[in-house]
């Protein structure tokens, strides 16, 4: 062995560890690096949604870039060198030091670099064009509400119109959501039963038949990409009644005989499941609407008895076609028969569905927006539950109620916003704007009051509601006093003017960021636009809006020719 150098055995066991250091290195990377890179993409997405959400609110075209290609190259490598001198040569003692004839040296290096390599798509021509015209599917709006979102955001965000008088659209989109809180519709994807009545009728395929034709004839049965309609489907009453759900049943059945009305004449024709007796003893038929209308502004005289045998007398579906109903003759074997005899008022669709970016523009721009632009002072109002205590309980709630005083603050001021309709929400003139001032206003002390339960309005909460029965009333659905017809021109105003009260999310525009860091922000035009980390509503919306811009992407066909941006070395 060389005296004063490193042993050879200890040169074997650095080189050795040096090599297993690769083989460390190697896999602790993907652990730290994916992680990394993952959470950069989820973070800036995020951001590309907002700054979008503001470019639109600011009348900016948008733009989206799509990371298509994230290639991380790692390198890593060692080196080992050793060297010795005066080979041969004798140490020299004296008696002051020690002279060493042979000498040595070792050194070594390790070196790691990771070079990754990001390529953007800009979202251009035949993506971006579908994008802007295709609509959201029935299948896409039944799948999201199979992964529990509510019917509140999914219909607002995505549905131009659900009836065939859009002055009615809020009286059947606010009695859909008040149903769908109580848990007593399901909403699903499906084909119209008169699109099924008229299509000529399928023999029936053996396997080895199926097998001969290839694949395309079975999988494009079972697709489900042939859907036309959104079912709603009225779930069947707990068969245990206590005079507690009493009350809860008549409301169930008021809002679904109101759903009939407003669909009355657009539906494939129905048998009742009880004995003709039965319907005509209650009084209720549903090819009568002066009947169906007892059973919706007096239902409240109706016993349990009545309430149950009703059921059967009435269609447990509706469905929300979103293309026209089909012009052919009934199938021969009757059953749901077809259009010619079930006297339609029209063919026309009962439900129309945005583009993604057509959901983008709609909850954005004036004058009838599902996302509002607050200050930071009208943020925590809209949050204190001393004067907003209807928008009290994130955990619940899918959307916020705002005043019409809340509307608005943002370069608006005061004088201005007091006026019909205030800076970006012109209100009509004369007379009827008179009229829409008084709506606003009734709405206002409505909306006020139902945060005191125990007061007025109780008739105008749903029914069994009274005394702020909280596991019965969860918000504010449907505008209504007792022994009125909601359907009434005058309440379907009101009903419209609520709906367009809500705010699905708000959006704090603020000069400096808060100290508590937001959910997501975007710096433009000098101002900070962000959504409060604290507010959970917001957040579970932006959420889904998100996931509407996404869903109906379509991937490039060809490889862009750049930019390709090498980070690091």
């Amino acid at each position: 062995m060389l005296r004063g150098t490193i042993p050879a055995q200890r040169l074997w066991l650095f080189a050795l560890l040096t090599l297993c250091g690769c083989q460390i290195i190697g896999p602790n990377s993907i652990g730290a690096g994916r992680d990394r890179y993952n959470s950069i993409l989820q973070s800036t997405a995020m951001e590309q949604t907002m700054s979008n959400i503001v470019r639109v609110y600011r009348h900016e075209p948008t733009l989206f870039m799509d990371v298509t290609e994230v290639d991380s190259t790692l390198s890593i490598g060692a080196s080992l060198n050793a060297s010795a001198t005066n080979i041969g040569a004798d140490s020299l003692r004296t008696a002051t030091s020690i002279t060493n004839g042979r000498t040595g040296s070792t050194g070594g290096a390790i070196q790691y670099s990771e070079t990754p390599t990001i390529r953007y798509q800009p979202l251009l021509g035949q993506p971006l064009v579908a994008q802007l015209v295709t609509p959201v599917s029935v299948d896409a709006l039944g799948l999201l509400y199979d992964s529990s979102w509510p019917a509140a955001p999914l219909l607002d965000f995505a549905s131009a119109y659900l009836t065939l008088d859009y002055g009615e659209f809020y009286s059947a989109f606010n009695t859909i959501i008040e149903l769908d809180d109580m848990g007593a519709i399901e909403l699903a994807a499906s084909k119209s039963d008169l699109t099924k009545a008229t299509e000529p009728e399928k023999a029936a395929v053996t396997p080895s038949e199926a097998g001969a034709r290839g694949p395309s004839s079975s999988s494009k049965s079972s697709s489900g990409n042939n859907n036309d309609a959104l079912v709603i489907y009225l779930r069947p009453f707990h068969p245990h009644s206590t005079a507690d759900n009493l009350a809860e049943k008549r409301r169930v059945l008021q809002l679904w005989v109101r759903l009939l009305r407003i669909y009355a004449k657009t539906q494939p024709n129905f048998m009742p499941t009880v004995p003709a007796l039965v319907c005509e003893r209650l009084k209720l038929s549903i090819g009568r609407l002066e009947l169906l209308r007892h059973w919706d502004v007096d239902i409240d005289a109706m016993t349990k008895d009545q309430i149950d045998d009703a059921r059967g007398c009435l269609p447990s579906q509706v469905e929300l076609r979103i293309v026209p109903a089909p012009a052919a003759e009934p199938n021969k074997k009757g059953g749901s028969a077809g259009t010619e005899a079930t006297e339609l008022v029209s063919r026309a669709p009962l439900m129309r569905t945005y583009s993604a970016l057509g959901i983008l523009k709609a909850a954005t721009e004036r004058p009838h927006p599902k996302i509002e632009f607050v200050t930071r002072a009208r943020y925590r109002e809209i949050r204190d539950p001393a004067t907003h205590g209807w928008n009290d309980d994130p955990d619940t709630l899918s959307y916020y109620t705002l005043l019409p005083a809340d509307e608005d603050s943002i370069d608006c001021p005061e004088a201005i916003r007091k006026q019909k309709g205030g800076c970006d929400n012109p209100g009509p003139g004369g007379a009827k704007g008179d009229e829409f001032d008084a709506t606003r206003k009734e709405l206002a002390r409505w909306i006020m009051a139902s945060a005191e339960p125990n007061t007025e309005p109780a008739k105008a909460k749903p029914a069994g509601a009274v005394g702020g029965d909280e596991d019965l009333y969860h918000g504010l659905f449907v505008y209504e006093a007792t022994g009125s017809d909601v359907l009434d021109d005058k309440y379907a105003r009101i009903n419209q003017q609520l709906g367009l009260l809500r705010r699905y999310i708000l959006v704090v525009v603020d000069d400096v960021l808060p100290i508590d860091t937001p959910y997501v922000a975007y710096s433009g035009g000098g101002r900070w636009y962000y959504i409060a980390s604290d507010d959970t509503v917001s957040q579970k919306n932006f959420h889904l809006l998100s996931l509407f811009l996404t869903m109906m992407a379509t991937p490039p066909t060809t490889q862009p020719l750049s930019p390709v941006i090498n980070v690091g070395g």
